[in-house]
């Protein structure tokens, strides 16, 4: 883990968890990438199953804003993100993280953190890379398979771009998936969408839309 650590931080990513091995690094117009090392320790071997993120940190702190949590800048909740044994999986790669990435002795722990170390430069770093601005994230949010909170942060990227019928389709789209919730969850949606609609003064005929159970 202290090997990790030190080079990410001598490529200048800061870790911003104490308690989880989570490094970020805030990279030019507002976009902040993630890694999160995610370790899975059992008794006889330690298996590692890395995470990307990508964020915008203005879009992340206004949809925190918007659902009454904290946010907390480049520790807080990515607009979206990927598993790196996912991106791995796409290059014909199975399983990764127990056939590269479990360290099982201190024999074996410098060839499985080298090759964790390579494959987040070959795999992680592109994808990140590939987003570079709001654009980009709007571009790669919109191709997405969409969840409730990605809707979110869609619809409030798109209306920090100008897009108003972008983000109120999204504002939208997160309302029908508000359909079922009930008790916190419910309340936290109409909360997103009644600050969302204050902010910006865009998409007031969400605020009509009958959801939850």
């Amino acid at each position: 883990m202290q090997e990790i650590t030190t080079k990410l931080q001598g490529l200048e990513w800061a870790r911003v968890n104490a308690a989880e091995p989570i490094f970020a690094i805030e990279r030019p117009h507002g976009i902040a990438y993630q890694i999160g090392l995610n370790p899975q320790v059992k008794p006889d071997r330690v298996i590692f199953h890395p995470s990307l993120g990508l964020m915008h940190l203005e879009t992340s702190g206004l949809v925190a804003a918007f659902t009454g949590r904290q946010f907390r800048g480049m520790a807080g909740a990515c607009s979206m993100g990927t598993g790196l044994s996912d991106l791995l999986y796409e290059e014909g790669i199975a399983m990764a993280p127990y056939v590269r990435w479990t360290v099982r002795s201190e024999d074996e722990a410098a060839r499985e953190i080298d090759t964790l170390w390579s494959d987040l430069q070959d795999f992680g770093c592109p994808y990140l890379e590939s987003v570079r601005s709001l654009q980009d994230l709007i571009a790669k949010m919109q191709s997405a398979a969409r969840y409730q909170e990605l809707s979110g942060h869609l619809a409030v990227a798109c209306a920090l771009e100008g897009m108003e019928a972008d983000a109120v389709n999204a504002l939208r789209e997160y309302a029908e998936k508000a359909q079922g919730q009930q008790g916190d969850i419910l309340n936290r949606s109409r909360s997103f969408i009644s600050s969302f609609v204050v902010h910006f003064q865009i998409g007031e005929s969400v605020l009509d839309y009958s959801f939850g159970s």
